[in-house]
């Protein structure tokens, strides 16, 4: 999918009416160096139409969801003018032709990450730089279904953050990963809770001596127990899998998963309906290779020379 430029796929979802929905950045159409491109298909994988969002500058889509009879888009925005960037809310109908877009930022870069659908509106994370926080901070921006913002929240536990995923959970309020700046100057990943009003519930930080970041966070349901499954990334020689108890922020489960060659980089994962498994996403081996690595399944390496 894509023409002549550079097109890139930041985030898919399978949506309830059939097919799939994808949002990325499209070099190849639109007004700018590069456009929020948003891709419906059915099935099979075939196009049933493309949209593209954006300016004269380099716009970026991360995340789209299904919402309200439509499409819901995030990403970041650049004004040419001031050469400043700013987190974006898309609402598209069912065709993908635009309905609202509101933007949120301030005088300097507002980058997003991702969306998050909650029970009475979004929920925006990402970082933002400002005069107080020029090496930036974390931000999660929580808006009700028009886009109009209902709070903001950032992360000031540490000189600089970021937030890269989200879950909403049944009480309305959200668990967030990223990444943190530590004393001696390393990552360490970290893993919060905010109640329904923005509030911190807990912030449970993760790490070693070495860089950790945490890239992407799914739900685990064990018997009566709700948990949460978090991937992360170690730059060195291994990724990790930590599944922590919603309730407190507490550590259950630290799976640590050597590296072959190359560096390992658990981007995404995801549990199998099915048998409740988790499916770790990433990459790679030596050569730059993507995994898939499951509980029974092994590590399985695709790609090539």
């Amino acid at each position: 999918y894509g023409g002549l430029g550079s097109d890139n796929a930041m985030s898919v979802e399978e949506c309830e009416s059939g097919g799939y929905i994808v949002a990325g950045t499209t070099g190849s159409f639109g007004n700018g160096s590069s456009d929020i491109y948003l891709i419906r298909l059915d099935e099979q994988g075939d196009l049933i139409w493309s949209r593209y969002f954006g300016g004269l500058g380099a716009d970026i889509g991360v995340g789209c969801h299904e919402s309200d009879g439509g499409f819901i888009v995030a990403g970041t925005v650049n004004d040419v003018a001031t050469a400043d960037y700013s987190m974006t809310l898309i609402k598209t109908d069912a065709s993908g032709a635009l309905m609202w877009q509101v933007s949120f930022g301030g005088s300097d870069w507002d980058i997003c990450k991702g969306v998050v659908i909650l029970p009475d509106g979004y929920l925006l994370h990402g970082i933002t730089y400002d005069e107080q926080s020029p090496q930036g901070v974390g931000v999660a921006i929580r808006t009700d279904f028009e886009g109009t913002v209902l709070w903001e929240h950032r992360v000031v536990s540490a000189a600089s953050s970021s937030l890269n995923d989200g879950l909403a959970l049944p009480d309305g309020s959200v668990v967030l990963c990223g990444s943190m700046k530590t004393a001696n100057g390393d990552e360490d990943g970290f893993l919060t809770r905010l109640n329904e009003n923005g509030d911190e519930v807990w912030l449970t930080p993760y790490g070693g001596n070495e860089d950790d970041v945490f890239n992407s966070v799914a739900e685990r349901i064990d018997g009566d127990r709700l948990r949460r499954a978090f991937g992360g990334l170690r730059r060195t020689d291994r990724h990790q899998l930590v599944e922590i108890e919603t309730a407190d922020g507490k550590i259950g489960i630290d799976r640590r998963h050597l590296a072959h060659l190359g560096s390992d980089r658990a981007l995404g994962i995801h549990v199998a309906e099915a048998r409740r498994e988790i499916l770790e996403i990433g990459g790679a081996l030596a050569g730059d290779d993507i995994t898939v690595e499951g509980e029974g399944l092994g590590q399985r390496p695709f790609g090539g020379f």
